[in-house]
């Protein structure tokens, strides 16, 4: 990643001092493993979280937008290298009450980067990820329904992704403040199971939408 554009991106954002709020969008289609010095969009999520773990900003809302196509998505894991375990970093994302995760989940590394970020937003209230049918999203599913991070959550949408209703059925028994559940774009695996999930829901649960 290109230092000197590093520097001109903090000293512009250190001027934005009411800044909380950030959303990385993708334009292109593609990202590839050759850019060289190129700034790529792996590279901007780079620039943004080393900005936040350098000055420490309160973060309300992050959103990762690089959905375009269907099923290349991806994230290039080599040029994301902000350390997630800094304090300064935990610290900033405690905050955090937003959070949009769309790209392709189709590797372990992405998995675990991006679980980080969940794991870290302890104040989180509205979660929404879009797995662009990844190979790796039942991984993250199923960590995500045993997640005791989550206690604040009052809003989650999944989409594009085959999910099992079981951990769908996890997850509401133990997240009671959930008051809105979305799936789009969801193949529902175990259909009926899921359905005596509503003897269980959460007390607060007062919307759910599903579509295929």
């Amino acid at each position: 990643m290109p230092q000197q554009g590093i520097q001109q991106w903090q000293d512009v954002h250190q001027r934005l001092v009411h800044c909380r709020s950030f959303q990385l969008i993708r334009n292109n289609h593609y990202e590839t493993y050759e850019q060289g010095s190129l700034l790529t969009p792996s590279d901007a999520i780079t620039l943004i979280l080393n900005i936040i773990i350098n000055t420490g900003i309160p973060v309300v809302a992050f959103s990762v937008n690089y959905r375009r196509g269907v099923g290349a998505d991806y994230l290039v894991t080599e040029r994301i290298n902000a350390n997630l375990q800094q304090s300064e970093f935990i610290t900033a994302w405690s905050n955090l009450q937003e959070l949009g995760l769309n790209f392709t989940m189709e590797r372990t590394l992405i998995v675990d980067w991006a679980f980080q970020l969940i794991q870290h937003a302890k104040n989180l209230q509205k979660l929404q990820i879009d797995f662009d049918h990844g190979d790796e999203t039942n991984s993250f599913i199923n960590r995500l329904s045993y997640a005791d991070c989550l206690s604040h959550l009052k809003e989650l949408t999944l989409k594009a992704t085959s999910v099992s209703s079981e951990h769908i059925r996890r997850f509401l028994r133990y997240h009671q403040n959930l008051r809105k559940l979305s799936l789009r774009a969801i193949v529902l695996e175990n259909v009926f199971p899921f359905s005596d999930s509503y003897s269980m829901n959460p007390p607060h649960l007062k919307k759910l939408k599903f579509s295929t």
